[in-house]
């Protein structure tokens, strides 16, 4: 089964836990695993912490897709660009 990490802007975002766990639902239904990293939770955690945290969660998946608004995102930019560069499919949102 692929696995399938989901990248979308979070940082000022109100709804963004519904956003993700639309797009859950969405490759659940079409049967892909999906790793969700807006469910996670780092107390009191930095932005850098969960950066590094999201990263490494995202190199154990074999596809990232991508939500509406990731361009506008620092974060998920930076795992767009990583998951070009190392050859991952990226589906999704193409804006």
């Amino acid at each position: 089964m692929e696995r399938v990490y989901i990248s979308g802007p979070i940082t000022g975002i109100k709804d963004y836990k519904r956003n993700f766990a639309q797009a859950v639902e969405l490759l659940f239904n079409k049967g892909y695993q999906t790793i969700n990293p807006a469910g996670m939770e780092i107390k009191d955690g930095t932005w850098e912490q969960y950066m590094r945290a999201d990263l490494s969660l995202m190199l154990q998946c074999d596809s990232v897709y991508m939500l509406q608004g990731w361009k506008k995102s620092k974060g998920a930019t930076i795992e767009h660009d990583l998951a070009v560069t190392l050859g991952m499919k990226v589906s999704g949102a193409k804006e």
